[in-house]
């Protein structure tokens, strides 16, 4: 596993530091990590889970937008957004350490987490998709995340520079009827 990784999702083992030593008025909101340290056990109400064989990462995703993120002993993680949102889908860009969300609400779009960011997993960037997602599939060693819609059309996002690219399939242009996009596999070739 890469060093950058275990850096970035240390699990608290019980024997960090204490900070019984700095008075009370001095300590910081940035002194207590409660979000990452009180969390134990699996997400509540899992929806979806993404997988990194490459890194060996899985993360689960729960109804209300948690993500925990699991990988060897001692690699571990919780994002929580500001925002609650609905998850709807969830891939890896494969050793890349890049996590990829589909979400629904409060308003369609997909979320990316560059683990590998010096500002930390925290920060996600998020790419406005206009139209519900129902499902995601990411290219295997490409920058592309293909993103199925309500509406039964399918759009790409650029991994790189965080845009949809032009390219767009309708259901029109493949004679279907329009109607959510049940699945999207990528192609083993």
């Amino acid at each position: 596993m890469p060093s950058w990784l275990k850096k970035l999702f240390h699990k608290n083992d019980g024997q960090s530091q204490s900070h019984t030593h700095i008075p009370q008025s001095q300590l910081t909101p940035e002194d207590i990590f409660y979000r990452q340290t009180a969390h134990h056990g699996p997400i509540d109400a899992a929806v979806c889970m993404a997988y990194d064989k490459v890194l060996e990462l899985i993360a689960v995703a729960g109804e209300k937008g948690c993500i925990k993120v699991i990988g060897q002993p001692g690699v571990e993680h919780v994002f929580d957004p500001q925002i609650r949102t609905s998850i709807v889908a969830m891939a890896f860009s494969a050793g890349r350490g890049l996590l990829v969300a589909a979400v629904d609400d409060p308003s369609p779009a997909v979320l990316l987490w560059d683990l590998r960011e010096p500002a930390g997993p925290a920060c996600h960037r998020e790419v406005a998709l206009g139209k519900e997602p129902v499902c995601l599939s990411v290219a295997a060693g490409l920058p592309f995340a293909y993103v199925g819609l309500e509406d039964g059309s399918v759009v790409v996002v650029r991994l790189d520079d965080d845009s949809l690219a032009d390219y767009r399939i309708a259901p029109a242009d493949l004679g279907a009827e329009p109607g959510p996009v049940a699945c999207l596999c990528p192609s083993p070739a």
